[in-house]
């Protein structure tokens, strides 16, 4: 979602819970990360489309990167 405010609009119209998050072939990890932790949602909204729309998939289970929630939660907090 290139678009200005792209992720927001788009949660606004469809909901939080249609999107995943995706930092696309060849993108820097980094600026998508950062794209989805300045936007104007919700923590829970960020959280949901960072990984919690995905767990939720048959068959997959959460990643388990070695970081605990706390850990973990800064780099999605505005």
């Amino acid at each position: 979602m290139h678009t200005h405010r792209g992720i927001e609009l788009f949660a606004e119209r469809h909901g939080a819970e249609r999107l995943v998050f995706g930092s696309g072939f060849r993108a820097h990890m980094g600026v998508s990360l950062a794209i989805l932790a300045l936007t104007d949602l919700e923590q829970t909204e960020r959280e949901q489309i960072a990984h919690e729309n995905l767990e939720w998939l048959p068959g997959l289970a959460p990643l388990e990167i070695g970081l605990t929630e706390a850990e973990a939660a800064p780099a999605l907090a505005p």
